[in-house]
């Protein structure tokens, strides 16, 4: 009963005029950088660019799985410039030298030649600032020739590790090693090594 008289005691002006104060405040810390209103709650910048890069990290990872698994679809070497960036070039083993973007497209366009039913599934991908890493699985049949081997028909499956540097949201240059020593074997280009008896002893 007395809170309740007290409470009766306080002029409507002066409540009004400490609550118009308080957001006057908020506002003014918020516009000058020292607050983010988020979902009607005070939030420090500081937690607010973390959720920014967390966001740009789970986006980049979401490109780079988007891009690998456009060779699933009818590929052209259009398929895959929209993910992208304009100064792409790769890294490929046994090359002298990084492929730009129009090496790169007709060095995927001959693999898609040679194994046309392709199919990429990623079987694990990280990523860390601008760094996106992917484990793939690579899935085809020769139809095609590939590196001077005529089509055998065979079903062969082998994997790649693959690392992509993002830039706005696109991939701006990429590495990747695929186990083309276990394809060859599959394609009967290489002869599978012979196991003496002094190696396993029995």
């Amino acid at each position: 009963m007395v809170a309740r008289q007290q409470a009766r005691c306080i002029p409507r002006s002066d409540f009004h005029l400490s609550v118009w104060k308080a957001i006057s405040l908020t506002l003014a810390q918020a516009e000058s950088g020292g607050i983010m209103l988020v979902d009607g709650k005070v939030d420090s910048l500081s937690k607010c660019s973390e959720r920014r890069k967390v966001s740009e990290v789970d986006e980049n990872r979401a490109v780079v799985r988007r891009w690998i698994e456009t060779f699933n679809n009818p590929y052209t070497p259009q398929t895959e410039v929209g993910d992208l960036a304009p100064g792409y070039i790769a890294h490929a083993p046994g090359l002298p030298g990084p492929l730009d973007l129009e090496a790169w497209s007709q060095f995927t366009g001959s693999f898609v030649e040679a194994f046309p039913d392709l199919r990429l599934t990623v079987e694990d991908i990280f990523s860390g600032g601008d760094m996106v890493a992917a484990r793939v699985a690579f899935r085809g049949t020769h139809r095609g020739e590939f590196q001077g081997i005529p089509p055998t028909d065979k079903q062969v499956a082998f994997s790649s590790i693959e690392i992509d540097r993002m830039v706005d949201g696109k991939v701006a240059e990429h590495w990747f090693e695929m186990d083309l020593l276990g394809l060859m074997h599959q394609l009967g280009a290489i002869p599978e090594p012979e196991h003496s008896e002094e190696a396993n002893p029995t």
